[in-house]
């Protein structure tokens, strides 16, 4: 599928529409990357979105990037700009350099994860054994309640006469 994608691009960049719109928007003194987007991409009004003046638009032969000053890194296209602005080690950064104040989702580290993790099939591994259990005692209370009865019935039967048989040893000695 890349390479249905690089095709498709390839014939994009090569097409006379294309080229034409280049050559409209480099008479112009914005950066073809600005010009091609809607301000509404370019500007954005995000509140998730920081450090927007920190992005520099790199124009080159092969294309138009971006460099991020704060994070130090190249980004290749406007999807990925907007992305990186919005992300978590962007924002990071940015907090750490201009806005102590401001606030950054934490995500736990991989630490943290493998032992939440870990404790999870604990407990699952507790609760299967748990629930074994107690199908395993409703079978011994059911296969033992005939029984109890049973017993019942006999005590009722010879305690009586037990208990006059042990008086009338008491009293004849």
């Amino acid at each position: 599928s890349s390479g249905i994608n690089a095709e498709y691009g390839n014939s994009h960049i090569n097409g006379t529409r294309h080229i034409k719109k280049i050559n409209e928007q480099q008479k112009q003194s914005l950066p073809i990357s600005e010009k091609l987007l809607p301000k509404s991409v370019y500007q954005n009004s995000d509140p998730d979105v920081v450090g927007e003046e920190l992005i520099e638009t790199v124009t080159a032969n092969s294309g138009v990037s971006y460099r991020c000053r704060l994070c130090d890194c190249e980004i290749t296209d406007v999807n990925s700009r907007l992305l990186h602005l919005k992300g978590r080690r962007h924002r990071l950064a940015y907090k750490q350099k201009y806005d102590p104040e401001m606030f950054v989702e934490m995500q736990p580290s991989k630490r943290l994860k493998s032992c939440l993790l870990a404790a999870k099939k604990r407990i699952a591994r507790k609760e299967a054994k748990t629930s074994k259990l107690d199908n395993e005692f409703k079978v011994v209370k059911y296969r033992l309640t005939p029984m109890f009865s049973l017993f019942n019935l006999l005590l009722c039967i010879f305690y009586p006469i037990v208990i006059l048989n042990l008086l009338y040893l008491h009293c004849c000695c």
